[in-house]
Parts: C-alpha cells; structure tokens; sequence
C-alpha cells in the first residue's frame, strides 16, 4: 500500500500515567510496521476525524504500540500533544518508507 506521506508516533520511553479529562481514548484498526529492528503494533488514523483526535486521551501507551497518520498529500503536518499524556517520539516518514526526521514531544504540550 503506496503512502503519499506518513506519520509514526512511537513511545518514546516507559510512560507514567497522567491525571486527565473523563474522554475516551479511539481505539482503531492495527497494522505491524517494521522500524529496523523493532516491530510496532501501529493503530491506523487515515481520516480526518481520526488523525485530529490522535493519541488523545491515551494514560498510557505500550512500548511496542504507536499510531501511523496518514495524509492525502505530500506537505509539512504539524502535531501537537493537546490531551495526550504520555511523552511520544514522532517519526516523519516519506512516501518511500524513509525517516526524515524524530521529534520528542512533551505530555500536553499545545505547540506544534
């Protein structure tokens, strides 16, 4: 399945849980990706609806469990940790499967 561009966002180390709002988390489709040597449980958010929600509301994430954002276009995306509270490694990846670039996000940090 050819991607224009995607997104990983990975754990980035063993999360505490956060205290947070009564939400619930989305639960959505999974598909194993293989990212060298480690292979992750990727939740699928593909739509709008699903790639705005995210991790939100997440109190925790397993060490092998991430989410692949996928868009329709080929651009920059930006991603912010509004109501997600646990720390998360993004992987920005092209159409090719290359890693352009990791950015450690902080809990319910609001900037992107």
């Amino acid at each position: 399945m050819k991607q224009t561009l995607v997104r990983l966002a990975l754990i980035a180390g063993a999360a505490a849980p956060f205290p947070g709002g009564a939400q619930q988390p989305q639960q959505l489709p999974t598909m194993p990706l293989n990212a060298g040597i480690h292979l992750i449980q990727a939740e699928v958010a593909n739509t709008f609806d699903t790639r705005m929600t995210g991790l939100m509301h997440r109190k925790k994430l397993g060490a092998n469990n991430g989410m692949l954002f996928v868009f329709p276009d080929v651009a920059r995306h930006c991603m912010w940790m509004k109501n997600t509270f646990v720390p998360l490694s993004v992987a920005f990846i092209d159409e090719q499967g290359v890693i352009l670039n990791i950015a450690d996000m902080q809990p319910l940090n609001e900037e992107s």
